[in-house]
């Protein structure tokens, strides 16, 4: 499907399978699997799991509303599931972090109403660089971390505001959906 993710990779059947969903696209022949996941992407994967639904404008100051990630981000605000920057930009071409992305995970299974799987947490002191976490997100990365979707690497390091790759986020993704399918 993609030249740039073959068969003998490790992430390629992540990647097939959420391209065989729809939930995870390349450009043309390449799908990019070393490039960072944006804010803008992993919004619109958890829209398209969502079931792609309607959803009012925009208040992002930096979507526009025709932008490929307009109803995406639109939908996650009006569902809890992003709030942006703070300052009324969205973002939606920056890298997403591992901590952002464990607290748009966790929101999306609040929103979906999946209690149950709010439940697991972990301990991170043993990660070289758990003081690197952000004060708002220890929680999220505790929970994703105990979930089993994301790790430390082979040297000991979580790297919490370390962005996410394309083929990282198809592995965790792909996870994640068994998780919530279960």
């Amino acid at each position: 499907r993609f030249l740039d993710v073959p068969e003998s990779a490790w992430f390629f059947s992540y990647v097939d399978g959420l391209a065989e969903r729809g939930l995870m696209e390349g450009e043309a022949a390449l799908f990019h699997p070393n490039e960072p996941s944006t804010r803008g992407e992993i919004v619109e994967i958890l829209w398209k799991l969502a079931g792609s639904p309607e959803a009012g404008a925009c208040p992002f100051t930096d979507v526009a509303a025709g932008s490929p990630y307009a109803r995406a981000a639109a939908w996650a605000y009006e569902h809890g599931v992003a709030a942006g920057m703070g300052d009324g930009r969205f973002a939606p071409e920056s890298p997403v972090t591992r901590e952002q992305l464990a607290a748009l995970l966790r929101a999306y299974v609040i929103a979906l109403g999946k209690e149950d799987l709010l439940n697991s947490s972990a301990e991170l002191t043993a990660f070289l660089d758990a003081t690197d976490i952000s004060s708002w997100a220890k929680d999220y990365v505790s929970w994703i971390v105990g979930l089993g979707l994301i790790g430390g690497t082979a040297s000991g390091y979580l790297l919490p505001r370390g962005e996410t790759t394309r083929a990282q986020l198809a592995v965790i993704i792909t996870q994640y959906c068994s998780k919530i399918e279960e």
